[in-house]
């Protein structure tokens, strides 16, 4: 964990025509960004070792970073108990090799 921190991102609006109105509307989008932050740090806080694994490779180019968190304690020691895992510790990472 290098950080300590969850990085929030937004869409760019070439892709996602709602993320470019959010962008232009800040107060929109604050209200959204409150209630999307609540709602995936409780989805992270139920993901098991296995989903959070995948979930952090994948990758989302046509994004930008708009804010950043500290993450709690149970959450870190979750991402703390991956790095210490290898590959071969977790099937879904071997499973997307054989595609």
């Amino acid at each position: 964990m290098k950080t300590r921190k969850i990085e929030w991102y937004l869409k760019m609006g070439k892709i996602c025509r709602l993320a470019g109105k959010l962008w232009e509307d800040k107060r929109a989008l604050k209200e959204h960004l409150k209630m999307a932050k609540r709602e995936i740090l409780r989805l992270v806080h139920q993901l098991d070792l296995e989903a959070l694994s995948a979930l952090l490779k994948i990758e989302e180019p046509e994004t930008f970073k708009i804010e950043e968190d500290e993450l709690e304690e149970e959450v870190l020691k979750k991402l703390g108990d991956l790095q210490h895992m290898t590959e071969s510790d977790l099937p879904v990472l071997q499973d997307k090799k054989k595609l």
